[in-house]
């Protein structure tokens, strides 16, 4: 029973870690990550619906601003991996 509770603990504190990351990004990103993501239908939203619609931008931008996004929220949960050239430790 104990254990239960902090992994209920542990899990709300991780989503709370999330929303202040994407809180912190800047506007449009943000917004990219909100209407895509997060919002309460995410599961039911495509991307071409988030790109065309809601942010009203072309694919190609949509692309480059979710994965600058999704760096930048890697960056800041320490969670990115930087690849290396082969042969470098």
């Amino acid at each position: 029973a104990i254990h239960n509770v902090d992994e209920q603990e542990r899990r709300r504190q991780y989503c709370e870690r999330i929303e202040r990351a994407v809180n912190r990004l800047p506007r449009i990103e943000r917004d990219l990550i909100r209407e895509r993501y997060l919002a309460d239908d995410a599961e039911y939203i495509t991307d071409q619906n988030v790109y065309s619609f809601k942010l009203q931008i072309s694919e190609g931008t949509y692309s480059k601003r979710r994965w600058r996004a999704f760096y930048k929220l890697a960056l800041s949960l320490n969670i990115a991996a930087v690849k290396g050239k082969e042969g470098e430790s």
